[in-house]
């Protein structure tokens, strides 16, 4: 027999400020990585600004740094 059993848990994110975050997404991140990968000057420039501007909409930080505050639902299966 299994258990699974939930717990609500959050991670927060600390970069140095928006741009940092994007930067360390736009090359780390798989998805992000090609979503840059896939376009064009103009549109990479589009995409970067609405990334900085999102992070910065969802800072929580009280100084220059940003920090911004992510849940999930950890779940664990036991047998």
């Amino acid at each position: 027999m299994s258990v699974l059993t939930s717990t609500p848990r959050e991670f927060v994110f600390r970069f140095t400020g928006p741009e940092d975050f994007v930067e360390f997404f736009r090359v780390n991140y798989g998805p992000t990585f090609t979503a840059f990968a896939g376009l064009d000057d103009d549109a990479r420039a589009g995409l970067y600004a609405d990334l900085v501007e999102l992070a910065r909409r969802h800072d929580s930080s009280t100084n220059a740094t940003l920090r911004i505050r992510a849940t999930y639902l950890e779940t664990l299966a036991t047998r």
